[in-house]
């Protein structure tokens, strides 16, 4: 990864309980902060669309936000994933790894041990 590309920022979201959903949020807010404070250009739907889905009252599943997802995606240099806990059973990862795969949009891990 290089400061030139866009970074899209994929990691689970969605979970039955709210105080994961939160977890995540707060989780991956950090993370994102944390590359822009370096000079890193990324994009992160959870972290411009949980503060909209809680206080508007929009939709959270992968369902509703797909379109809008690959949207972004498709505009990134790089999919960087977060492997947040369960994320091998995240139906919008997994669907995002495969978008990124199909389109040829290189997939990167993410290390939480920063």
């Amino acid at each position: 990864m290089n400061k030139n590309q866009l970074i899209y920022v994929g990691s689970p979201y969605t979970h039955s309980d709210e105080i994961v959903m939160q977890d995540r949020y707060d989780q991956i807010l950090r993370i994102t902060a944390d590359f822009l404070n370096r000079g890193f250009h990324v994009i992160s739907p959870i972290v411009h669309c949980h503060p909209l889905s809680v206080k508007h009252k929009i939709r959270r599943d992968f369902e509703f936000w797909q379109k809008y997802n690959f949207a972004l995606l498709s505009k990134c240099d790089i999919l960087l994933i977060v492997p947040l806990d369960n994320w091998l059973d995240s139906v919008g990862l997994k669907a995002e790894i495969e978008f990124a795969q199909d389109n040829n949009i290189p997939v990167e891990m993410y290390s939480l041990v920063h």
